[in-house]
């Protein structure tokens, strides 16, 4: 298998790779996400591969599914900027850096921005995502009285 075939997506992030790898199995089209920098299990080895050193690659295990798996990958990002697009007002946004109580666009609900008083990075919330159910804080929930 080569990257042409196999290669779907390339993330700025792991964690933009993982969600998308995350949503291709959830379509039922295997993928995982592979680090570009130890293709063949050495790095520096990707450069003779001829993979990408731009970002974390996600790859379908099956490359007869990378053409679905890519039209999947765009119509979803379609869709998301459709929603984004019909959002209207403001979100407020307090900086934890500064302080500040900075408004945005609901155009930009669910990206990450910089604070204009002290470049910090913001993330804009959606509040169209229910986060209840979530352990945001990776421990243990606590106990009810």
């Amino acid at each position: 298998m080569t990257r042409e075939q196999c290669c779907v997506f390339v993330g700025d992030s792991f964690a933009d790779a993982e969600t998308a790898a995350a949503f291709l199995n959830s379509e039922g089209v295997p993928a995982s996400v592979v680090d570009p920098s130890a293709v063949g299990g050495m790095e520096g080895l990707s450069l003779l591969a001829g993979a990408s050193t731009g970002g974390r690659e996600v790859w379908v295990r099956n490359p007869a599914a990378a053409t679905y798996a890519r039209q999947l990958l765009a119509d979803h990002a379609n869709e998301l900027h459709a929603a984004r697009e019909r959002k209207t007002g403001l979100i407020q946004v307090d900086c934890e850096d500064c302080g500040a109580m900075v408004k945005f666009p609901a155009t930009m609900a669910g990206t990450v921005q910089e604070c204009p008083n002290c470049q910090g990075y913001l993330d804009v919330p959606d509040p169209d995502d229910d986060w209840a159910d979530e352990d945001v804080a990776g421990g243990a929930p606590e106990a009810e009285p």
